[in-house]
């Protein structure tokens, strides 16, 4: 009898007892629900007394068809029997050429496996066979000779069927291939020496048993070695004799001894030997954080490498090189301007500047896009680096020692008083190493180069697109596909680009612009805002400059209390001292981007004005009514306006030497151009070469690309003699006509002497660094082509003139000539020397206007 219903004849976990059943089906629907049993009884509860109170929810009748709806049903019915009609036979007529087709290849199937019984009825009994892992049944095989390695370190794998009598076999290396960095063996087959190679072979198989039975690896390690060893004896080719190389004398002179003996011992330079000590690859990390970031997220700080001194000392020798390798074979494109010789941010700021006030002029917007590279320097692929290195053309020692410098690289963090243990790193370069800013420039020596209306800027890791638009919402179109592709090489080298930390801003001077664009990057909308950080340079959406002179006005209002405080102190430093650090501390920040923020209205230059005042009347410790000039010439300096000025004019000579220079085409146009611009959109490099050319100084005369005579140098082998920071004009340039003269002679002349009492111009023709001087540069191209004509130069120091007859005549001819002139000779100017010469007429302009109480 059960227990739980206590009338039937059954169990009770017997299916027949409803009372089971019905327990079952609430611990079921508990589980599922996952409440407890009481709670299911309370809720089921409460549902009985709901349809209690409202039987009608319990069987809800369906609602009688309207009149409305009854046609439209019998439509619906009908077109489903039309479609029934025409469709089923039209799937069973497929079903049927399906069960077809598959009979066919049924029997296509069993004709291909009887094949292969044939085949394997009519193979010989001796035949080599190989047991199929699929089938299970032999089949010949080719012979296949491979090194015993390669088939330890393999994997072999049945490729998938493909309909075919052929099954394709998929091998899988279980290695990771290296590059070999030395060159290989090279050997030369001679017909006469196989004999002798086939009977050094056979006596050294002989030797090492080879005949007899051994495991296939050992079979295979004597042949290998027996072959090696009697090619090398027959067709090695012979080691060229070593001849040392020539000693990088100076350009027709000769060196001393010290530079003779280190050149004798530089077969033992690390560099030879791709020797990077351990002490050299290890780092200590100090973090340091970043203005204006949290203290407690460790992406707020930026890690500084502290690192080996001779390790640095030899940084700085192989970067010498690489930079004279890289700028004379132009590898680095121009766009990029960081850490490189002859260019600066300023060319960036300037080139920036230029675009926009551009199409101000033109009534355009320009859309800029500022990517960020999320841990540029951490983050640097270092095989992806070598790779890059060989295919530039770095080889050999220098690619082996930067092999060795940057893997197996160890650091470990210092904080306070306490340092963490050694980690061993595998990416990215050091921050704080000599040579970490030029191995980034050349990881980034590919990147990809944009379409004519799309502008790129680089400066290390720091990246800007932008191009003028008519509409700032037509940028889309121009900027999306370009930005694709940059993220497409960047994953490539495995470069990761932070959509959130990355910006775009719409340069505009339009009262309605529209909406701004939509640009996305790896799937996420890039950030709009009015104002960027460039460069350390605020730009703001209109090119007001508030923003930037008011931090500019902030950093000196610091200062000023500084200031405040050591000139009221009892020990205060001299008025000098107190100048000197004023120029270093004050001027340096305002002087900072002023030839692109200089041309901001007047009444928000003067405010960068008052705090200076203020500064320096606190080191003079004159009073508030003390006259602004005598303020000015008391301490030598002038107002940002001025400063203005002479910044733009020394920056637009400088440029003119630089024709590879980004920025020098368009500061050529706005030099050669005399239309004049709207004042808001006027650019200080056009006021700067109105002020040159009333000197009648002639710039750019190059073509924009070309090589600079300064580049055309010798490398940095050796080390490199005193530096000379000046030396007698008039002196070098009669050297170089001398020299230009003795080039002229047919037939030239076997041995030429010349003789100079300036010691500084010889050691600066000797020296090995590049010069700043045109004038030496062309005087070591002319020893170069007397050399290679055969003519053997010397340019030896004297002590003074007397006692030789040629300078005494040439002194005289030289005091005859500047009493009563005769002809000039045009000589070209250092950018120095055009620097100096604008210089004194600027100071002479400053100086009247102080005398006259002129406000610019």
């Amino acid at each position: 009898m059960c227990t739980n219903c206590k009338s039937l004849p059954h169990e009770a976990d017997s299916e027949k007892c409803p009372e089971y059943l019905e327990i079952k089906t609430i611990l079921k629907i508990s589980v599922i629900q996952g409440i407890s049993v009481k709670d299911h009884n309370r809720s089921y509860s409460h549902a009985v007394q709901t349809s209690k109170r409202n039987p009608i929810l319990l069987a809800p009748s369906p609602p009688p068809p309207t009149d409305k709806t009854t046609p439209q049903l019998a439509a619906l019915q009908a077109e489903l029997k039309l479609v029934r009609d025409i469709a089923i036979p039209c799937m069973n007529e497929s079903i049927r050429n399906l069960s077809l087709d598959l009979a066919a290849t049924k029997k296509k199937l069993s004709n291909f496996d009887s094949r292969f019984d044939i085949l394997e009825k009519k193979q010989e009994s001796n035949a080599a066979t190989q047991i199929d892992p699929g089938s299970g049944k032999p089949s010949p095989i080719d012979l296949i000779i491979a090194s015993s390695q390669f088939a330890l370190n393999s994997t072999i794998n049945l490729g998938p069927y493909s309909g075919s009598d052929h099954l394709p076999i998929i091998t899988t290396l279980n290695a990771h291939p290296t590059r070999l960095i030395n060159k290989l063996s090279s050997r030369i087959f001679d017909k006469s020496k196989w004999p002798q190679w086939k009977s050094d072979l056979d006596c050294l198989l002989t030797a090492n048993s080879f005949r007899d039975p051994h495991t296939p690896k050992l079979t295979f390690d004597i042949f290998q070695e027996a072959n090696m060893a009697s090619s090398y004896n027959n067709f090695q080719k012979p080691p060229p004799a070593h001849t040392p190389q020539k000693n990088p004398a100076a350009h027709g002179g000769t060196t001393n001894a010290k530079q003779q003996s280190a050149w004798k011992k530089s077969e033992a330079h690390p560099l030879h030997k791709h020797v990077c000590s351990w002490a050299w690859k290890s780092a200590i990390i100090i973090p340091l954080l970043k203005p204006g970031k949290p203290a407690n997220e460790t992406s707020s700080y930026r890690t500084i490498s502290l690192t080996s001194y001779p390790g640095k000392l030899f940084e700085r020798m192989v970067t010498n090189r690489l930079n004279w390798f890289l700028e004379l074979n132009n590898l680095l494109g121009s766009e990029q301007a960081g850490f490189r010789n002859n260019r600066s941010t300023t060319d960036h700021l300037v080139k920036i500047d230029h675009e926009i006030k551009k199409s101000f002029k033109e009534k355009k917007s320009t859309v800029a896009v500022f990517l960020d590279i999320n841990k540029a320097c951490d983050t640097v692929w270092i095989h992806g680096l070598l790779y890059k290195l060989n295919k530039i053309g770095i080889h050999g020692n220098c690619l082996g020692w930067l092999h060795n410098f940057l893997l197996n690289r160890s650091i470990c963090v210092q904080l306070g008083g306490h340092t963490s243990g050694p980690k061993r790193i595998h990416k990215g370069v050091p921050q704080g190493a000599v040579i970490s800013s030029l191995l980034f420039n050349i990881m980034l020596h590919d990147f990809p180069l944009p379409p004519p209306t799309i502008n790129l800027l680089l400066y290390a890791d720091d990246v800007t697109i932008y191009a003028p638009v008519k509409h700032p919402i037509d940028a889309e179109i121009i900027l999306q596909p370009y930005i694709e592709k940059v993220t497409k090489w960047g994953r490539k080298w495995k470069f990761k680009f932070s959509a959130s930390k990355s910006t775009t801003v719409t340069f505009t001077q339009s009262y309605k612009p529209g909406d701004d664009p939509l640009i996305f990057l790896n799937g996420n909308r890039i950030p709009t805002a009015t104002k960027f950080k460039f460069l350390v340079v605020f730009l703001d959406s209109i090119l007001l400059w508030k923003h930037h002179i008011s931090h500019v006005i902030n950093n000196c209002v610091r200062l000023k209390n500084v200031f405040s405080i050591i000139t009221k102190s009892t020990y205060a430093p001299p008025i000098r001292s107190l100048c000197q650090l004023f120029k270093s501390l004050v001027r340096s920040r305002t002087d900072y981007g002023l030839i692109v923020y200089g041309s901001a209205c007047k009444t928000n230059l003067l405010k960068i004005d008052v705090i200076c005042r203020t500064i320096l009347r606190m080191i003079l410790g004159s009073r508030p009514s003390t006259p602004i000039e005598i303020i000015y010439a008391e301490m030598g300096t002038e107002s940002t306006a001025e400063r203005r000025d002479w910044l733009s004019t020394k920056y637009t000579i400088n440029l003119s030497q630089n024709p590879r220079n980004l920025t020098y085409l368009l500061a050529k146009e706005l030099f050669e151009d005399m239309k004049s611009w709207p004042s808001r959109c006027s650019l200080n490099i056009k006021s700067a070469g109105l002020t040159i050319k009333n000197e009648e100084i002639k710039l750019f005369q190059y073509p924009p690309g070309a090589m600079d005579q300064t580049v055309r140098q010798p490398p940095p082998w050796s080390p490199a003699p005193l530096n000379t920071k000046w030396f007698p004009m008039a002196d070098l340039h009669g050297i170089r006509k001398a020299l230009a003269a003795i080039y002229s002679f047919d037939p030239p002349a076997p041995s030429i002497h010349i003789f100079s009492d300036s010691s500084a111009i010889i050691k600066a023709i000797n020296s090995n660094l590049l010069p700043k001087n045109r004038c030496v540069a062309e005087i070591r191209n002319l020893l170069a082509c007397l050399r290679s004509s055969g003519s053997n130069t010397t340019i030896y120091w004297i002590s003074s003139h007397s006692g030789i007859d040629g300078n005494i005549n040439a002194d005289k001819l030289a005091s005859e000539e500047a009493i009563t002139p005769g002809n000039v000779i045009a000589n070209q100017l250092s950018p120095d020397e055009l620097i100096s010469i604008t210089r004194s007429s600027w100071k002479n302009k400053t100086l009247l206007n102080l005398i006259k109480c002129k406000k610019k």
